[in-house]
């Protein structure tokens, strides 16, 4: 199985030993693993410009790290979604990188997901599996 993990963690802490252990575990079970630490890419929200729906033709006009992001998502069997709670939703980090799906003219073939979240307080989950 391909597996593409977008981790959102600006701080190299309890999101990416989540990270490292769910990798380890699946590379030995024999999954192929990439992990995107969208926090040290170059990855900005979208604009709603539209190019993309009109005369991009599913392309974005952003020339960022998110086209790096693309061949790997569409490939993947399973989207993992990696983050520390920051005020009961995802970092701002990883929803741009979300936020950028908008432009996909074809949708990926991920049948999978997973979310791997952490956080101090115990109730602030729900909004970031909203």
């Amino acid at each position: 199985m391909n597996i593409i993990v977008l981790m959102g963690s600006p701080r190299k802490i309890n999101t990416h030993f989540m990270v490292k252990a769910f990798t380890e575990g699946a590379v030995k079970a024999g999954h192929k693993v990439d992990v995107f630490d969208v926090c040290d890419m170059n990855i900005s929200g979208c604009s709603a410009c539209e190019y993309c729906h009109n005369t991009g033709n599913g392309e974005c006009i952003k020339d960022a790290d998110m086209k790096k992001v693309y061949p790997v998502l569409h490939q993947a069997d399973m989207l993992v979604i990696a983050s520390p709670v920051y005020y009961f939703s995802l970092t701002a980090q990883l929803q741009a990188a979300i936020h950028r799906f908008y432009n996909l003219k074809k949708l990926p073939k991920a049948t999978k997901a997973v979310m791997l979240l952490s956080s101090k307080e115990p109730d602030v989950y729900d909004g970031s599996i909203e």
